[in-house]
């Protein structure tokens, strides 16, 4: 895997443990939390964390080419059929 994959995998691991960590933290006190100071509710704080993780990872995974659009743009990379002088001299494969 080339290093600049490995930062955009990194960045998505990283974002989806914050994901996960902002939902429990969602499942246990909730969407909607009363504030501290005055007891008017308020929406979780982790509420925002979570969008925002997610979107990183929907980031990463568009980045390394894995979500339905990405994949969609993804064509094959081929060989061309000939060869210049120039390539064969600077891969080392014969002429056409």
């Amino acid at each position: 895997m080339a290093d600049v994959y490995k930062a955009v995998f990194a960045a998505y691991c990283q974002a989806w443990s914050r994901w996960v960590e902002a939902e429990k933290m969602i499942q246990q006190h909730g969407v909607v939390i009363a504030s501290p100071k005055s007891g008017y509710l308020m929406q979780s704080p982790f509420l925002q964390v979570s969008n925002k993780a997610m979107a990183q990872m929907m980031t990463a995974l568009t980045e390394l080419g894995l979500s339905p659009s990405s994949q969609s743009r993804v064509t094959e990379v081929r060989e061309p059929a000939t060869v210049s002088r120039l390539e064969a001299f600077l891969g080392g494969k014969k002429a056409s």
